[in-house]
């Protein structure tokens, strides 16, 4: 009895519960491994049978059967140990196996055939070896953010071919793929799709493997390592925006590349406007202009593309510029008109602007971040006839206008209400300030006495000087006169006028002499024991003047009291009666009229006065002063030197 064993290793079968019509396919048995093969017969294997099962002309075993006996197996003596095989009558099939390894000499058809049959049947065992070594197709190099497809590519290497399909299996950086970008495409996963490289991707490391079905696998392909090119990332310096003043030299603006595939070849382009201005890696502006303001653009090519435009601002900054500084409604204007003052100012920031009064330093109007300023006047006035100028002003420096002049058409006036003067023996000189516009004349004419006929005097009486003052409206004019003569005292008339009007101003010039009385004598006795005396000075002669005060009792001596420089005193230690006190004038050329006035002293302590009484005649004393010194002022400027008396009017 001989015992088979039976090796079904990678042995797929088929078939039908019919027998002798036992369907069969090829065994495929990995290289080095045990493995079977099956024939199914053509026929029906009969009790007594021979079969013979060859392979390349060799017969390898011969299985005859024996009725109600184990079939006689025959192995080829080049096959004994390796080999086994038997028969299956009721599948209607024969196998063979190997018992330890299959190498490719073993593979091929191998035949069966029953001695009393002509027909043999056949079968093929595929002995499977690992396909060859994958290759990767694909591109040397790569453009960034473009879709590239890697193909993987192996053949089959099992004996005989096979038609099996052979699937793939990738890897990156010897990592399974996990990336969305990394996508698995084609027959059997041999394309390996990047959406969008980039340019991280740069030497990412990829490899293949392929493995035939019911094969083996392959070894892993070479790493192919990816060369991405991308166009390059630049950047410029200086990194932020430049504020250049006007002027500046030297103001270089430089492109870098960070980093570039390839990073040769490079070519450099500046642009401003979109036009382009040079070609080299570093533009320099030798001196900044105004037109040199607004941004600048470099872009860096290679073989792949060019950048994408790295950018600077460029800000020229520089003193104000006045562009129009100008006065709406004319540079001659009437009194009462209006004007509108226009300052426009060119400058890269906000500007402190101002309208200034040339004459006066005057501000007329100001304004704080601003690029115009305007000034307007509804009711021009005289004092307003000048010079003025715009003041610009910046973080960068100051700017003024070319000046403008303003004239306000207006008839004379005073400035300060009448003429001043001072005489010295026969000598006069006084002034006076006027405001008009156009300047004014001034035509004189004399009057002897307040009576008399005018008439006039020739220019050349007076030693005249007239300047103008703050303003180009404002005039002082001083008169001076070495000698007067005794007929050249008398009333002097100035008539002011131009074209808008005229003024006329009076002065009465007398000779120096005694001064006048006193005026306005007042006498305050309600206080027991003390006398207030008060007074208004006449006209001091035209020299300087004192007072004398004297008083007396009915009965008693006259009493003189030390000379006085002001216009009041106070008697003390007067006795209860009844007085009077006489107020003269005195200067060098003798004393006025005496002025006389009369009062009681009064007793207190006999008529029991009472406190509020005292409170009284304290607070009659002060409001008495003050008219006095009221009055005193007033007249003081119409009559000082020698009473000289003044008219002003307008015509």
């Amino acid at each position: 009895m001989v015992t088979i064993a039976l090796y079904k290793i990678n042995i797929v079968t088929k078939a039908n519960s019919t027998r002798g019509t036992e369907l069969q396919e090829p065994a495929y048995v990995k290289e080095g491994s045990p493995g079977c093969l099956n024939i199914s017969m053509s026929r029906s294997i009969p009790e007594d049978f021979v079969i013979f099962l060859s392979f390349n002309n060799l017969t390898i075993c011969t299985l005859a059967g024996i009725p109600d006996s184990d079939p006689f197996i025959d192995i080829n003596v080049d096959y004994r140990g390796r080999v086994t095989c038997n028969v299956e009558t009721s599948k209607n099939r024969v196998y063979i196996c190997f018992t330890n390894y299959v190498n490719t000499t073993d593979a091929g058809v191998y035949f069966a055939q029953l001695s009393i049959s002509s027909v043999i049947t056949n079968n093929t065992l595929f002995v499977m070896t690992p396909p060859s070594k994958p290759t990767i197709n694909v591109n040397s190099e790569i453009i960034s953010n473009t879709v590239q497809n890697l193909t993987c590519s192996a053949m089959s290497t099992s004996v005989p071919l096979t038609s099996l399909p052979i699937t793939y299996i990738w890897t990156v950086n010897n990592a399974n793929i996990t990336h969305s970008r990394f996508r698995i495409t084609g027959d059997g996963g041999s394309i390996l799709m990047i959406n969008k490289v980039k340019k991280q991707d740069k030497g990412t490391t990829i490899q293949c493997t392929a493995k035939e079905e019911r094969g083996l696998f392959s070894d892993p392909s070479d790493e192919e390592v990816l060369n991405v090119l991308y166009v390059p990332e630049i950047y410029v310096t200086p990194s932020t925006n430049v504020v250049a003043k006007l002027g500046d030299s030297n103001l270089q603006l430089k492109c870098f590349v960070d980093d570039a595939n390839p990073s040769t070849g490079l070519n450099y382009r500046w642009t401003k406007g979109g036009n382009q201005i040079s070609t080299s890696q570093t533009y320099t502006i030798s001196s900044v202009r105004k037109s040199d303001q607004g941004t600048f653009q470099c872009t860096v090519g290679n073989a792949v593309g060019t950048s994408i435009p790295s950018t600077i601002n460029v800000e020229v900054v520089y003193s104000p510029e006045i562009e129009n500084f100008t006065i709406v409604g004319g540079h001659v204007v009437s009194e009462l008109s209006r004007f509108v003052m226009y300052c426009i100012v060119n400058s890269p920031r906000s500007t402190n602007i101002t309208i200034q009064n040339v004459n006066t330093s005057e501000v007329v109007s100001r304004g704080q971040g601003v690029f115009i300023l305007n000034f307007t006047e509804n009711s021009a006035q005289c004092f307003q006839t000048a010079v003025y100028i715009c003041l610009a002003k910046n973080v960068i420096g100051i700017s003024e206008s070319t000046p403008v002049e303003l004239y306000v058409r207006c008839k004379p006036r005073s400035l300060n209400g009448q003429f001043f003067q001072q005489m010295s023996s026969n000598k006069l000189v006084f002034s006076a300030k006027y405001l008009a516009y156009p300047v004014p004349s001034i035509q004189w004419t004399f009057r002897k006495s307040s009576t008399s006929a005018e008439k006039y005097i020739a220019s050349n009486f007076w030693n005249t000087n007239m300047t103008t003052a703050a303003n180009i409206s404002t005039f002082s004019v001083s008169y001076k006169k070495n000698s007067l003569q005794t007929d050249e005292f008398g009333y002097y008339t100035a008539n002011v006028s131009n074209d808008h009007g005229s003024f006329l101003t009076t002065v009465l010039i007398i000779p120096e002499g005694v001064p006048d009385a006193p005026q306005n004598m007042s006498l305050l006795c309600s206080i027991e024991g003390m006398a207030f005396i008060s007074w208004i000075p006449g006209s001091d002669g035209g020299v300087a003047q004192t007072f004398t005060l004297s008083h007396k009792t009915v009965t008693g001596p006259q009493m003189n009291t030390s000379l006085i420089s002001g216009i009041s005193t106070i008697i003390p230690n007067l006795e209860n009666q009844f007085y009077t006190f006489t107020l003269i004038a005195v200067n060098k050329y003798g004393e006025s009229v005496p002025v006389q006035d009369t009062c009681s002293i009064r007793n207190l302590d006999k008529e029991s006065a009472s406190l509020a009484s005292v409170f009284g005649s304290l607070f009659g004393i002060f409001l008495l002063t003050c008219i006095c010194l009221m009055t005193f002022i007033i007249t003081r400027k119409c009559l000082q030197n020698r009473g000289v008396s003044c008219v002003e009017k307008d015509v």
